[in-house]
């Protein structure tokens, strides 16, 4: 008599679980550092991560894409002025109008300053961990643990 198994999620049920994130990221294609551990340089203060949330209404990604050479402008100009902060990536939530990007920086009041010459809204900011798959999954990646790897 055959045994009844519970279903697995396939790649049709993923793709019927809803829209995907629009991602706009400096980061991908690269290999990460395994943890923010690496983040903490003996040259000057330890570098922390904030996630800049921003509800941007009506956002689409050429918009997106239009406005991050500004922020990438003003984290090169913060940089050479002896201001450690750097735009990590962003992320787009279309049907959210939100936008999140991640901020590498000293202190919290960089990122604020980032923002402001950026001339990009910047409704909260807050202390983030951030961790590479490696870090999270192993070296299996999240395939083996649940995620998806598209």
């Amino acid at each position: 008599m055959p045994t009844s198994r519970a279903r697995r999620p396939d790649e049709d049920d993923r793709i019927r679980a809803g829209p995907l994130i629009e991602v706009s990221a400096s980061f991908i294609g690269r290999t990460a550092a395994p943890t923010v551990v690496d983040m903490d340089r003996p040259d000057g203060d330890p570098i922390e991560t904030f996630l800049v949330e921003r509800y941007w209404p009506d956002v689409d990604l050429a918009q997106l894409r239009a406005a991050l050479p500004r922020l990438d402008a003003a984290a090169g100009a913060m940089a050479a002025e002896g201001r450690r902060v750097v735009h990590l990536g962003s992320i787009l939530m279309p049907a959210d109008h939100v936008v999140f990007s991640l901020i590498a920086a000293t202190d919290e009041s960089l990122v604020r300053q980032l923002n402001e010459r950026a001339e990009l809204p910047a409704d909260r900011i807050a202390r983030a961990i951030a961790l590479a798959a490696g870090a999270l999954f192993g070296d299996d990646g999240p395939a083996d643990h649940g995620g998806t790897t598209r």
